[in-house]
């Protein structure tokens, strides 16, 4: 029963730190909509960073990005 509470509270840790890690990324795609994605995009994705090359920390925080670029972007996708 240790073992298993023990590993419970190794495992809820480990999904904390990850969390922290995450980076969120303003898109356009090759068409010219532009949105949020929770991972960074690869190079075959067809799919180019815009604004913060390494990310922002909070969706919210790419969303308000997002929203003072609407005009270079042909559309929004949520």
């Amino acid at each position: 029963m240790k073992r298993f509470a023990m590993a419970l509270l190794l495992g809820a840790f480990a999904t904390t730190a990850l969390a922290a890690d995450a980076r969120y990324f303003v898109v356009t795609d090759t068409v010219g909509n532009c949105s949020v994605v929770d991972s960074k995009p690869g190079q075959s994705s067809g799919l180019k960073i815009v604004g913060d090359k390494g990310g922002y920390s909070s969706s919210d925080a790419a969303s308000k990005v997002l929203k003072d670029m609407t005009k270079k972007c042909k559309g929004v996708v949520e």
